[in-house]
């Protein structure tokens, strides 16, 4: 039997190799040269040596596929993310295809349920190795953050809203996790399986071999990533090199979304009088953030373009004198002069008084009487209502007489 390899030394330790083949001998398997490559691991440029096996010359290289996957001899895994974008704007191009090809109109739902399965596959590839570990970490958190961005870029463009708008807030309305979670999420579970293997496995001894570097020589690897990713968050990882741990995914996953949305101080302002820095996602969080992880507006089954035109006006993409005051020709519009001209009053035209207190729209209060009660004079006690599609249709009639 013919096996090709792709070896990775730490060092430029041509026992190794030697002690591969006879390995293979012993299993009567032969190693196919010709298909073979050598890549030593190191920072610092290492000069071309002479490899071979069973007398045979084996070429080194500084770049390796596998798998998909481009590794770099500098260890630097830039490189695995790197090709992923390119994977990603590939997947995007099938999302729009598909979605052409149903010929089911501009739908909101559909393209996120395609991007979902399309998209997130690709951008995920391979995250365990790429997800947490990170000996540059500069460049490694650049190349994720590429990700991310490529990720909420398309989010932004399938709901119709701004490219300001902030992806926390995107995320939260859509009901999805940041992509770091989910990076996180796959690495941990890769290293539990790993931890759960039997222990004369060959997988349970590389992984205590890498822990026993990581911990006794501070060898920068696969398991000192980890422990260093959750120590920064303050979860301490088992520091006994003899023993495999095993991590409890669901708390620590928790811990990292805490450790994303930081202090939270929206819930400190009214949004009318919260400060300019971050009013718009303390609006969201005051007014619009669900109060279920189930029941989603982006899931109702209406065109694209309705659902657009309504999620603009749940993320402050919308064009009421609160939001286009921001930036007016230039110059911005302080907040007690971006009034409603269509009541005649001099209340500010925002969200809230669209919803419940423009004299001009009190017809249309009436025609939705069922929606307003004590029990719903708030904008997210208004908006978590259970008939999601009446509440939908009273705000795009609001819209509509606005000519917004």
């Amino acid at each position: 039997m013919l096996m090709t390899f792709a070896i990775w030394l730490a060092a430029r330790n041509k026992a190794l190799i030697d002690a591969l083949g006879v390995f293979c001998n012993m299993l009567h398997m032969e190693i196919s040269v010709a298909k073979t490559r050598v890549m030593v691991v190191s920072k610092a440029v290492c000069p071309s040596a002479v490899f071979t096996c069973n007398l045979q010359p084996i070429e080194q290289v500084q770049t390796f596929k596998y798998l998909g996957l481009h590794f770099h001899a500098s260890g630097d895994i830039s490189y695995l993310i790197k090709s992923l974008r390119a994977k990603a704007a590939g997947s995007w191009a099938v999302v729009q295809r598909m979605h052409s090809q149903l010929q089911c109109g501009n739908t909101v739902n559909l393209k996120l349920q395609l991007l979902q399965s399309i998209l997130i596959p690709s951008i995920h590839y391979g995250c365990e190795l790429w997800g947490m570990h990170s000996p540059n970490a500069a460049l490694a958190n650049k190349s994720r953050t590429d990700l991310q961005r490529i990720y909420t870029r398309r989010l932004r463009h399938i709901c119709g809203v701004k490219f300001a708008t902030p992806s926390a807030m995107l995320l939260a309305e859509l009901g999805l996790l940041p992509l770091q979670v989910y990076w996180w999420q796959q690495t941990l579970q890769f290293y539990n399986k790993l931890a759960t293997s039997p222990r004369d496995s060959l997988f349970h001894i590389i992984l205590l071999d890498n822990q026993h570097d990581s911990f006794q020589r501070g060898v920068k690897n696969f398991c000192s990533s980890i422990n260093r990713a959750l120590l920064s968050i303050g979860h301490s990882m088992c520091c006994d090199s003899g023993v495999a741990c095993i991590h409890d995914v669901p708390a620590i996953v928790e811990l990292l979304q805490r450790h994303l949305h930081g202090v939270n101080t929206f819930g400190l302002h009214c949004p009318r009088a919260a400060p300019s820095a971050g009013v718009v996602s303390c609006t969201y969080h005051q007014w619009f953030r669900p109060y279920s992880k189930r029941r989603r507006y982006c899931q109702l089954p209406v065109s694209g373009r309705r659902m657009q035109w309504f999620l603009q006006f749940r993320l402050a993409s919308h064009g009421l004198p609160i939001v286009t005051g921001r930036f007016s020709g230039g110059q911005r519009v302080a907040r007690a002069d971006r009034v409603c001209h269509h009541c005649g009053g001099t209340s500010i035209a925002d969200e809230l008084h669209m919803v419940h207190e423009c004299a001009a729209l009190q017809p249309l209060r009436q025609q939705y009487a069922t929606l307003f009660s004590s029990e719903t004079d708030t904008m997210r006690s208004f908006f978590a209502q259970k008939d999601h599609m009446q509440v939908f249709n009273s705000i795009l009639d609001r819209l509509d007489v606005l000519k917004i």
